[in-house]
């Protein structure tokens, strides 16, 4: 099924980049997100042994905020019909949920790269959408290197990710289904399904 995924997503990229005009002197979205990795990288390099020993989210979430927006990436995830259908509370439990599954495992996966190196490749706007982008990033890991989309948005004067695509597979949609799946195994209680919510290890199904 991911492999499924990963064939349509590249399908839409392709269409996609048909509909956006790259941007060369804009250096101001690259410069903030490469400051932002370089961010990250030293805190998770200054801090794993304490990381590893304590499940301390809301440092990590301090220190991703800059770069990741969680709360519109775990809006997607839920998918319209069941954030409109879940209350307020609902919303807030499987956004603190997601918060801390997400950034347990993008914290382990960047803390488990040796001799990282993280860089910008180039972006570009969506035409007439000078507010989102697709920002093309490399991540350099000994003789080892993996390129990912980061698709953002700028709100209230500030970018942040929605959404990650790694080797043609949409990781939100990848959550999504599993949102669906859950649902479907418990008859649309959302509440069950915030408390079962975990992230699966996407790289067993690519």
């Amino acid at each position: 099924m991911i492999r499924k995924f990963a064939s349509q997503i590249n399908f839409i990229l392709i269409a996609l980049m048909l509909l956006i005009h790259p941007v060369s002197a804009d250096d101001e979205l690259d410069d903030y997100v490469n400051n932002q990795h370089k961010k990250i990288f030293t805190f998770l390099k200054e801090n794993a042994e304490m990381l590893s020993e304590n499940n301390r989210i809301d440092l990590i979430e301090k220190e991703f905020s800059g770069l990741i927006s969680i709360s519109e990436i775990s809006k997607r995830v839920m998918g319209k019909k069941y954030f409109t259908s879940a209350t307020e509370e609902q919303r807030k439990r499987f956004n603190n949920k997601f918060k801390e599954t997400f950034f347990n495992t993008y914290s382990s996966a960047l803390s488990n790269l040796e001799d990282q190196k993280i860089e910008v490749i180039g972006h570009a706007h969506p035409k007439d959408k000078p507010n989102a982008a697709i920002v093309r990033v490399r991540i350099t890991s000994g003789e080892d290197s993996y390129d990912l989309n980061y698709q953002m948005i700028k709100k209230k004067n500030r970018w942040g990710v929605i959404n990650i695509i790694f080797s043609g597979v949409n990781i939100v949609s990848i959550f999504k289904t599993q949102f669906s799946s859950l649902a479907s195994e418990h008859q649309d209680d959302l509440d069950k399904v915030i408390d079962g919510w975990e992230i699966s290890d996407i790289r067993q199904n690519s």
